[in-house]
């Protein structure tokens, strides 16, 4: 008589992701920005909205893999939020992650600068992003005369 034993193993998926530094909101003139992914298989990362671009959308089992986001410009006055969608490629584990963006300013009436030479500058109202030390100040006013 002769016994013979089938044993499987299963295991759960982990996965995670996170902020990689201490950035909370994405600025409104676009920029990007980074989140690590923790897995112990292969997954998948998708987003609901197109202004947020991923720069890699799977990979597989990983300590600990960086992601770069890109968010496109917010020309609207609204703040705006993506949903990040991390799989395993079984499709049994999912987390999402939340992306915000800032509105743009409220600038009606006015032209809007990078940079500026006060010779190109016609009379009118322009608003000037400024990159400034304190970081609650990103849009200054300036009108010409």
């Amino acid at each position: 008589m002769s016994l013979s034993f089938l044993i499987t193993f299963q295991f759960r998926a982990e996965l995670s992701i996170e902020r990689y530094g201490s950035w909370n909101i994405l600025p409104a003139d676009g920029d990007f920005q980074y989140v690590t992914i923790k897995s112990n298989t292969s997954w998948t990362l998708s987003c609901d909205q197109d202004w947020l671009t991923l720069g890699a959308t799977s990979g597989s089992a990983t300590a600990g893999e960086t992601v770069m986001l890109t968010a496109a410009e917010n020309t609207t006055t609204s703040e705006r939020t993506a949903t990040l969608y991390l799989r395993d490629n079984a499709n049994t584990v999912e987390k999402t992650f939340t992306v915000t963006q800032a509105a743009a300013p409220k600038t009606s009436g006015f032209k809007k600068v990078r940079s500026v030479y006060p010779t190109e500058m016609q009379m009118g109202k322009y608003y000037v992003i400024a990159n400034m030390q304190d970081s609650r100040v990103k849009y200054v006013r300036l009108e010409v005369n």
